[in-house]
């Protein structure tokens, strides 16, 4: 079972789909491929949907994944990160993302 997640997360982050992620420059964000040129794509992954959950799943499985294989996370910090930083900006990422994306001030 963890070979089959670490296949299936390692395909995503190292841009071996033909939907993996990209950096959105207008909005600051990270989106799908397929998303960025339909934003329809992805269960509205375009115009930001539900990126804190569906994104949760990611992070989930990497952080069960680098439970058992810690250098899985050291392999893809950076595109973690990433992830990390579109639902919750970290510090060194608030050039990159808005600071409350999924935040209601109201």
């Amino acid at each position: 079972a963890i070979g089959v997640l670490n296949d299936s997360l390692a395909s995503y982050l190292s841009e071996n789909k033909t939907d993996y992620f990209v950096y959105d420059i207008t909005w600051g964000g990270l989106i799908t491929s397929n998303g960025y040129s339909d934003p329809n794509a992805d269960f509205g992954n375009g115009w930001y949907n539900d990126h804190h959950f569906h994104y949760g799943y990611f992070l989930y499985a990497s952080a069960v994944l680098t439970k058992f294989q810690p250098d899985f996370y050291y392999l893809y910090k950076d595109k973690l990160d990433f992830i990390i930083g579109d639902i919750g900006t970290k510090d060194y990422l608030v050039q990159y993302f808005p600071t409350a994306r999924h935040k209601d001030f109201f």
